[in-house]
């Protein structure tokens, strides 16, 4: 195989996947992939990035893509490199993330002959991959529609694009014209008419309508304004989840912030019970609103996916939902008559706050840390919610805004995995200050993100809930099984101190809230990595709800 092939190859690959739509690469080091990340390097319009570990490199490209909406491409060398993917991608294809993954191969007569490097790695990414095969000059066109194919699939979700490539692999001058690929394009999913009048007259026709709003992709058109819109005209109380897009900038006068702990509360959940819930994107997370899910008449509006884990919608309307929204506020009449079921939630929410108001914490407790963290972060922010507890915390004690940070979450399959790496991407994508939020055994489990955090030229402050373990499994019915609870909480008594210094990043250890907040306010006015250490003391949830 010739050096010029090898390039020509590589250069068209590169050059279809930027005029398709790609504009950001991230590469981890490796030999074979050596024709790829030069293409990518000689392409005007790419921006590449070089990440060390592959997990890393693979969720900074999430977070990239869940702020700007368009395929971030990942570059791996043969062998075990790309299985280190594994958790980004599917991260990326539970929430549709566009995301393009490249992996260099050994040619085909190296397979299955015991040669260094080498492994079947059609099965990494299964369904979603591309075989590109070896180059062959008569194949460049043919390369330069597939990729182009493979950038608008990818729109949607994770693509796997496989290359084999010989010896050599350096690149060499070139000067042809490279192939153009076809300009792809998808129609836009519209809005069904017939069942935005079906829900409408739903809505109509309830007493008690419920609105919840759970997480949707930071990069899709969404005009919260139109929850309001909706809410308004038909008499709905509005529940946002903090991973969503509503909590914090669709005002404090639709939101009902206490809403989780309404639900959990036996006695609350059965006076506040809705008989017609809307679900505008995906279930919300805490385990109480399944059975008000389940016992209510269910309807979902998305924009992707199919948000029923219940099984009992009873509609499921898939489609842009601003265009949806709209469409529904306009179905339904200009002005509701007043809401006695809103007055109801009212008085929960008041209870709920006179219950956290008497229920006694010690020292710098989880719900003065996350409350004060939030509401420290100025408009258009970005918040980046970790998983576990972070996020429990953040729906329990954070308050409804107005006009807050946006925010951006690995709900997909909640995994504690690529989180710092994740917010690293999403502030990179965004330029604007972000914050992350998680616990202290989820900032261990993605340590080393603090080196691909290190290139991150905005402020971006990493707030550790340091409770010294998984201290959520406390909440849970395994606290009262009986087992040795060690082995979920996984307990340690690390000084975070050290990770801050090992990777040459600014660190602060508040121990009060206003500590905190002085902390917070430092860290989103310096353009480079925080790590802020908040060792909390959690606040019983069980106490609280004793109150209620």
């Amino acid at each position: 195989m010739s050096a010029e092939l090898t390039t020509l190859w590589a250069r068209t690959l590169l050059h279809a996947a930027r005029v398709s739509g790609v504009r950001d690469v991230i590469a981890s080091p490796g030999s074979r992939s050596t024709p790829f990340v030069a293409a990518a390097l000689a392409e005007s319009g790419l921006a590449v990035r070089a990440v060390v570990d592959e997990r890393s490199a693979a969720f900074f490209a999430v977070g990239q893509a869940k702020i700007t909406g368009r395929p971030s491409l990942l570059i791996a060398t043969s062998g075990s490199a790309a299985t280190h993917y594994a958790p980004a991608v599917a991260e990326a294809a539970a929430t549709h993330t566009p995301l393009l993954v490249l992996t260099a191969d050994r040619p085909p007569e190296l397979h299955d002959a015991g040669a260094n490097q080498t492994m079947d790695q059609s099965w990494l990414f299964a369904e979603r991959a591309v075989d590109l095969g070896a180059p062959d000059p008569r194949g460049l066109p043919a390369l330069a529609r597939r990729v182009a194919q493979a950038v608008l699939r990818a729109r949607g979700g994770p693509v796997h694009l496989n290359a084999p490539v010989h010896k050599p692999l350096e690149p060499v001058a070139i000067d042809v014209a490279l192939p153009e690929p076809p300009r792809l394009s998808a129609p836009e999913r519209g809005v069904d008419a017939a069942a935005v009048r079906h829900l409408a007259e739903r809505l109509r026709r309830a007493e008690r309508p419920l609105i919840l709003c759970g997480t949707v992709a930071p990069a899709l058109p969404f005009d919260v304004a139109l929850l309001g819109r909706v809410a308004d005209r038909a008499g709905a109380v509005v529940v946002a989840d903090a991973t969503g897009p509503a909590r914090f900038r669709a005002g404090t006068n639709i939101i009902c912030d206490k809403a989780d702990w309404l639900v959990m509360s036996p006695t609350w959940r059965r006076t506040l019970m809705p008989d017609l819930v809307l679900l505008v994107g995906s279930a919300p997370l805490a385990t109480a609103w399944e059975s008000v899910l389940e016992e209510a008449e269910l309807h979902v509006v998305a924009p992707q996916g199919h948000p029923n884990p219940t099984s009992t919608a009873a509609s499921v309307s898939l489609g842009p939902l601003d265009a949806m929204l709209r469409a529904l506020a306009d179905a339904l009449p200009e002005a509701a008559s007043a809401s006695s079921y809103r007055s109801e939630w009212q008085q929960g929410q008041d209870a709920v706050n006179r219950a956290l108001e008497t229920t006694p914490s010690r020292g710098f407790c989880e719900a003065d840390a996350v409350r004060v963290a939030i509401e420290r972060m100025p408009e258009d922010s970005v918040l980046f919610l970790g998983n576990s507890l972070a996020p429990r915390e953040a729906n329990l004690h954070a308050r409804a805004r107005e006009r807050g940070p946006r925010v951006v979450a690995q709900r997909g399959l909640s995994g504690i995995d690529g989180l710092i790496s994740g917010a690293a991407g999403a502030a990179a994508a965004s330029g604007a200050p972000t914050l992350l939020l998680l616990g202290d055994v989820s900032f261990l489990h993605d340590v080393g993100g603090l080196l691909t955090a290190k290139e991150v030229q905005t402020p971006l402050a990493i707030v550790v809930l340091n409770n010294g373990g998984g201290r959520i499994f406390e909440e849970l019915p395994v606290a009262t099984s009986g087992v040795d609870l060690r082995f979920w909480t996984t307990p340690h008594d690390l000084d975070l101190s050290h990770a801050a210094a090992l990777y040459g990043h600014r660190f602060a250890r508040p121990e009060s809230p206003d500590a905190l907040a002085a902390a917070v306010d430092d860290a989103l006015g310096t353009p480079r990595a925080t790590l802020i250490e908040a060792r909390v003391t959690p606040l019983s949830w069980q106490k609280v709800l004793e109150r209620l």
